[in-house]
């Protein structure tokens, strides 16, 4: 069993599962616990990654025990000089941890970083645009303006 953890927010933790999934499809001897903060990220938006994976992905709402990797890619990420290219950066980082957990990476390609969230293959209603009406939190956005940004949503 390895486990990992990531205590930030949602979509810290979608990249980690979806690099999980991936690690998972190629490694079928192995299992996962993964675990998340409550506070900054809700369970049931990232339980449904374990879909077909129940017996192998777990995810954890608990303290981590001590042994677990930190899969939180901030370290790396603030002194990366690809850090604005997430695909570049991401390459990177999924081999580097891949390396820590003694496994080669699953992420190889910009493809690999497409999503497998089996709830993607729901129908779902069809909009024009969708709007993340919130700030960014690791600096991409310094310029924020809650005020603007829903003057130019409207």
């Amino acid at each position: 069993m390895i486990h990992t953890y990531n205590h930030l927010r949602l979509g810290d933790n979608l990249v980690q599962l979806n690099f999980l999934r991936r690690l998972l499809a190629e490694n079928p001897k192995t299992k996962i616990t993964h675990y998340y903060n409550p506070q900054l990220c809700r369970g049931e938006e990232i339980m449904p990654l374990r879909e077909g994976l129940e017996d192998r992905l777990f995810i954890e709402a608990t303290t981590q025990p001590a042994e677990s990797l930190d899969s939180w890619r901030g370290q790396e990420w603030y002194g990366h000089p690809d850090k604005l290219d997430f695909a570049k950066f991401h390459l990177d980082w999924f081999k580097s941890l891949s390396h820590k957990m003694g496994f080669l990476s699953p992420i190889r390609s910009r493809e690999d970083l497409l999503f497998d969230y089996p709830a993607l293959l729901q129908p779902t209603p069809t909009y024009d645009v969708i709007v993340i009406n919130s700030p960014g939190l690791s600096g991409q956005f310094s310029g924020h303006n809650e005020m603007m940004y829903g003057e130019l949503i409207k």
